[in-house]
């Protein structure tokens, strides 16, 4: 298709422009709307820029999401849930945008309102997955409209300025920190394969490729897994889909010839041929039509079954439970001088949230094995610490007061772990009444989930309403999800596991790593969230009045204090008490070696008893 003048002479269009080229094209091809989800290729959550459609789209920089518009009326929407409302309404212009919630069903009445029987609704095949296909698919076909795949992506064609592909090296990870060897978990796919009679086993996900090869990346930000593809035969040599100038014959010295690096740009084809006639394996989540596209052109059987990474990448090893632990009392050292200094600056300095920012990461360069964030520091204060996935930048950088209640949220990558915290300040250690019900509401439904012993089997949405129980009582909730996995030296958010209200079929099981995250939110005013992290233990068989009964507990392996000034101790029981008092003790007696001589004494007036 020729592009419209406007778009040729100017490599940054318009929002209308953009929006009228892209309906262009679409209508050139027959189709009346089209579906875009947040993600890439390889369905990753943080994707690079220059793979992030919907935000060059709508200009909405949250981590989940869908675009959607129609071809023949100026309607377009970004579907998001209650993370990323507040989010949306300032990032996203509603003069082209309107704002919905993100579900099947309000994507569905969306879309059809105003389209007519047999009308074509377009999607990208190396974006959706297989998942998404098959709930699209069902929900528009009730409305005799048809989901049909884009040869080519208007807005990739239509993108002039768009960022260079970056190819980051890939690294052993070393089994110091991985604990189990490539060959190892292999033999613990290919068992699942064959129960569940897979020839082979197509992957794009870039963390299960990552924990499975024992390799990362550790250029690439956020999560340190490159954008791969890779086929995992039932026997004999493994293919892993790289770019050719990405240290091929380091790789292939590496594996020692068990796995054959092959270039990415041939992965379809040459996956066509190796799986002719045979049954693979693919993700429904995360695998793409086009791979399903790919294992069916010459014969093949697409056999639709979780990532077999999924549970043995959750269930972290002796290894990685030891390296997480002490990944946490380095974080926590850096964290605790954070919140030191800042209780002092904040009274003679002019601080922003963007120095908070920087601060945090000069202190965490200081710990041994850091490599970077974990996703980008979440530092909101006043108002802006209302917005659930507030991501601070020039534009919306803020001053901090000391009458402000502060939210910060932030991780980092270490060689040995990966951390996720969240703590809420009284500036001034002068709350309001309200603030201090808030957040201490938010803080028993912490400690709740925290003390919480559950039976084997237990789903997480079984365990949600435990963190959200006092402030039910009053009438509050908050519109996020209450624990998400977390990875090692991965991803910060991390399935199969989770803690939600959403429906969630996979036990939590000993090994994993979840957060433990309640919250509140008054929107323009401030926000309440406490975060740390937990490992799924088992409960000692002593511990159990019915010697039969297989029972499992949270170990929270986040150190670091809470902010007491925002407590009000009416409201806690005496249970409650030596819970905070005890974790305190434990904060103490962990990094008052590890912190600076000049954080010392804060801490130590920190972690007083109450």
């Amino acid at each position: 298709m020729t592009q419209p003048t406007s778009l040729q002479k100017n490599s940054s269009p318009s929002k209308a422009d953009l929006l009228e080229a892209c309906r262009q094209s679409l209508r050139a091809k027959g189709f009346s709307a089209f579906i875009l989800p947040k993600t890439d290729a390889h369905r990753s959550e943080y994707c690079a820029e220059r793979d992030n459609l919907v935000q060059y789209l709508t200009d909405f920089s949250g981590s989940t999401g869908f675009a959607a518009l129609k071809v023949n009326t100026p309607e377009a929407a970004i579907f998001v849930d209650g993370r990323y409302t507040l989010q949306a309404e300032q990032e996203v212009d509603s003069t082209f945008f309107s704002y919905e919630n993100y579900t099947v069903d309000r994507i569905e009445k969306w879309i059809s309102r105003g389209l007519k029987k047999g009308d074509k609704i377009a999607y990208d095949p190396l974006l959706l997955s297989k998942g998404e296909y098959d709930k699209f698919s069902a929900a528009f076909k009730k409305h005799d409209l048809l989901l049909e795949p884009l040869s080519s992506n208007p807005i990739e064609t239509l993108w002039q300025d768009r960022l260079p592909l970056e190819i980051p090296d890939l690294l052993p990870h070393s089994i110091e920190y991985a604990g189990v060897s490539f060959e190892q978990k292999l033999a613990i796919i290919r068992d699942l394969m064959t129960e569940k009679k897979a020839d082979g086993f197509f992957l794009n996900y870039s963390e299960s490729i990552a924990w499975l090869f024992n390799i990362r990346a550790p250029k690439r930000l956020v999560t340190p897994a490159a954008s791969l593809y890779a086929y995992i035969p039932l026997s004999g040599t493994c293919t892993l889909f790289v770019h050719p100038c990405q240290n091929t014959q380091d790789l292939k010295t590496y594996f020692n010839d068990s796995v054959q690096p092959e270039n990415y740009d041939r992965t379809f084809e040459i996956l066509a041929q190796k799986a002719e006639n045979k049954t693979v394996a693919l993700d429904p989540s995360n695998g793409t039509m086009k791979m399903l596209e790919a294992i069916e052109q010459k014969g093949g059987k697409a056999l639709i079954v979780d990532d077999f990474c999924n549970i043995p990448r959750a269930c972290k090893n002796e290894t990685e439970r030891q390296g997480t632990r002490r990944a946490h009392v380095r974080d926590g050292a850096a964290v605790s001088n954070l919140l030191a200094w800042l209780e002092s600056a904040i009274h003679h300095e002019t601080l922003t949230e963007l120095d908070i920012v920087a601060k945090l990461y000069q202190y965490r360069q200081q710990q041994e094995l850091f490599q970077g964030y974990s996703f980008d520091t979440i530092s909101g204060s006043g108002p802006n610490g209302a917005i659930v996935h507030y991501r601070v930048d020039e534009k919306s950088n803020r001053t901090l007061r000391p009458e402000d209640i502060f939210l910060l949220d932030s991780g980092g990558q270490y060689l040995d772990g990966t951390t996720d915290i969240t703590r809420t300040i009284s500036l001034n250690k002068k709350p309001s009444a309200e603030q201090k019900d808030r957040y201490t509401r938010v803080l028993k439904g912490h400690i709740a989930l925290a003390k919480v012993r559950f039976p084997e089997g237990t789903v997480g949405s079984q365990l949600d309403p435990v963190a959200r129980y006092h402030l039910w009582q009053i009438g509050c909730d908050y519109a996020h999800g209450t624990g998400h996995g977390v990875g090692s030296y991965l991803g910060v958010h991390e399935g199969p596991q989770r803690i939600s209200p959403l429906p969630n079929t996979v036990p939590l099981l000993p090994g994993m790593i979840l957060s433990n995250e309640p919250g509140y939110y008054k929107q323009g005013e401030y926000g309440i969230r406490i975060e740390n992290l937990v490992l799924v233990n088992r409960v000692p068989k002593e511990q159990c009045a019915d010697e039969g009964q297989n029972m499992l507990c949270f170990e929270t392996i986040t150190l670091a204090p809470l902010d007491t000034s925002l407590i009000d101790n009416s409201l806690l029981s005496a249970d409650e008490i030596s819970w905070i008092n005890a974790y305190h003790q434990r904060v103490y007696e962990t990094l008052k070696d590890q912190v600076e001589v000049k954080t010392l004494p804060w801490l130590k007036n920190a972690t007083v008893s109450l």
